[in-house]
């Protein structure tokens, strides 16, 4: 399915903006190697093994790994913009944000054909608000507004 090769582009997007932010920052990069599903966390680890395993059973259990995925993504995203008061730092979380939103989008539409997602960190509501509105193409600011 295209969704999958087109979201894993933009998201290794994503890793080169965080990428030049840790660089720019002198933050030592998390990520010590590479390879697939290697994590320093072991809980990510273990949930990117449970979310592969569930994903790998069919296209709609994929899709549903994808929104989930997306899901906590956004959950994580807007705590950690809450605690930032660094404009560059704030500027890429929010774009983060606009693309796991446009991610749960794409995955949601899909989705719907086969289950209906309610959402598991954010609430039903939170990604109501998400997927009923439209993709959004431009990036914004450290508040989010589009620039």
């Amino acid at each position: 399915t295209p969704i999958f090769g087109n979201i894993a582009a933009a998201e290794q997007g994503h890793m080169n903006l965080v990428g030049l932010m840790l660089q720019k920052y002198s933050i030592p990069d998390p990520i010590t190697s590479n390879a697939v599903g290697v994590f320093q966390n072991p809980a990510i680890t273990q949930l990117y093994n449970v979310l592969v395993g569930v994903g790998m059973t069919s296209q709609p259990h994929a899709l549903l790994v994808g929104a989930l995925i997306e899901d906590l993504d956004m959950f994580d995203l807007n705590a950690a913009i809450g605690r930032t008061d660094n404009r560059d730092i704030g500027a890429i979380l929010q774009n983060l944000n606009r693309g796991s939103r446009n991610h749960m989008r794409a995955f949601y539409g899909q989705l719907s054909g086969y289950y209906l997602y309610p959402g598991f960190w954010l609430s039903n509501a939170a990604v109501q608000a998400v997927v009923t509105t439209p993709t959004e193409n431009r990036a914004v600011d450290e508040n989010g507004v589009p620039l």
